[in-house]
C-alpha cells in the first residue's frame, strides 16, 4: 500500500470501525445517486450511518484489527451500514430492498 491516500484511508477505517460491533455490508451497484442519497437520509433518521469503502483497504484494516472474516464480504461496490441495533438495521434494509432491487444485502 504505497501511497499516502491509501495509508490515510487504512487509518481512517481502523479508527472508524474499531468500536463498531455490528454492521451490515451492502452492495449499491446499479442504484442511482438519488436512491443512494435517499437511503442515507432514511438511515440518518433512524440513527444509522452508511459508509462507502474501498474493499481492499477495508479488508486490510479489519485484518489488522483481528477481524479477517470481513474481507470475504467485500465485493463490488460496497458500503457498510452501522447503527445501534443490528436487528433494526437488517429489517429496515430488507424493507428498502423490496422497492430498490439493486440493493444487495
Amino acid at each position: 500500500m504505497p501511497n499516502l491516500v491509501n495509508r490515510l484511508l487504512l487509518q481512517s477505517y481502523m479508527e472508524r470501525f474499531k468500536n463498531v460491533g455490528d454492521f451490515v455490508s451492502i452492495g449499491y451497484e446499479g442504484m442511482t445517486v438519488n436512491d443512494t442519497n435517499a437511503l442515507r437520509g432514511l438511515l440518518a433518521d433512524r440513527k444509522m450511518r452508511m459508509f462507502f469503502v474501498k474493499n481492499r483497504i477495508l479488508g486490510r484494516a479489519f485484518a489488522e484489527m483481528n477481524r479477517p472474516a470481513v474481507k470475504s464480504i467485500c465485493a463490488g461496490q460496497t458500503a457498510l451500514v452501522d447503527g445501534e441495533d443490528p436487528v433494526t438495521m437488517a429489517r429496515f434494509l430488507v424493507e428498502f430492498q423490496k422497492e430498490h432491487k439493486e440493493l444487495k444485502l
